[in-house]
């Protein structure tokens, strides 16, 4: 029995055992998809755990392997008025919006990492571009005889666009004249060819966006600096140590889960869009915005992080904006 079809038997057995009524108490049910995949849905559901022992809810965590398990797992939720039903990601949105208001008198909504744009369900977003924009000051610093500058990800959605918008505006701080060479790439085979061919007309460093081969592009530095070519690039998330992998994009999820779980108990939880940036502490970079140790120093020298320091205070008072308005 494949992985998908193990996942899809848990998601439905889950289903299955969901009590229509639990202990006395407040109910909240975590909808997200499955967790081994997803760093964000974890995070969420790490804090919603450490909470329950705060407030002392009963917690249901359903993770769904593919739509089907969405549509069902919030059409329970709500038939059974869980008092909160908070989604991770994209799928929560879509499944959150039309549900809330039919069900707004007894269940309230969240969506985290997405906005459901609807009046009825409080949405957390992360402007992806801030962070985006410090690895790209880290990248011109860090090369400045560089011409060429390359950005991965896994689909060409608004996300990936605000990624290699934020990406850019971060390396041409620096170097006004860098070209960023922007490509998809969602499996490990691509962005292995990919990192190579970069390589090959002299780019030194890429940011592996979300869904990119993070795993294919570490495999192909490590065989470029066997030739004596070393490929440095950024991913997501702290990761795995590696001289070739200088930093990554960090989104702390659990952040927006505590705000909503806490704003729900003080009963302040407001629909509509909040968005978690750089000043919040809810997003950055490693070792930029983090007292992280084990960096790369002969290439992340304290001048470099110098500049993406500056960067950062810039963002966050407004100086620099790393999608410029159109």
């Amino acid at each position: 029995m494949n992985r998908q079809w193990i996942r899809a038997l848990a998601c439905a057995l889950a289903l299955a055992l969901w009590p229509a009524a639990l202990a006395e108490g407040e109910r909240i049910a975590v909808i997200c998809g499955p967790l081994a995949d997803n760093p964000g849905a974890a995070q969420v559901a790490e804090k919603a755990e450490a909470l329950r022992d705060v407030f002392g809810y009963e917690l249901t965590l359903l993770e769904c392997a593919d739509g089907d398990r969405w549509s069902e797992g919030y059409a329970r939720a709500a038939a059974q008025a869980y008092d909160l039903i908070l989604g991770v990601g994209g799928q929560a949105a879509g499944q959150a919006a039309p549900l809330a208001e039919a069900h707004r008198e007894r269940t309230a909504f969240a969506v985290i990492d997405a906005d459901a744009d609807s009046e009825y369900v409080a949405s957390y977003s992360y402007p992806e571009e801030q962070s985006a924009c410090l690895i790209g000051v880290m990248a011109a610093a860090a090369f400045p005889e560089d011409a060429l500058f390359g950005c991965l990800c896994g689909d060409g959605d608004a996300t990936a666009e605000r990624i290699r918008l934020g990406f850019e505006a971060g390396v041409r701080r620096l170097l006004p004249g860098a070209e960023v060479r922007f490509a998809l790439a969602a499996s490990d085979d691509a962005a292995r060819d990919r990192a190579v061919a970069l390589r090959a007309e002299g780019c030194e460093f890429i940011f592996c966006g979300p869904g990119a081969g993070e795993a294919g592009l570490a495999d192909a530095a490590r065989a470029l600096a066997q030739r004596g070519t070393p490929l440095y690039f950024a991913g997501q998330g702290a990761g795995a140590d590696s001289p070739w992998r200088l930093t990554g994009q960090l989104k702390n999820t659990g952040v927006a889960a505590a705000i909503a779980i806490d704003n729900f108990y003080a009963g302040t939880l407001e629909p509509g869009l909040t968005v978690l940036d750089l000043a919040s502490g809810a997003i950055g970079a490693h070792y930029i915005t983090d007292s992280a140790e084990g960096r790369n120093a002969a290439v992340l020298t304290d001048a470099v992080l110098d500049a993406c320091r500056e960067a950062a205070d810039a963002i966050i008072d407004g100086a620099l904006t790393p999608i410029p308005p159109r």
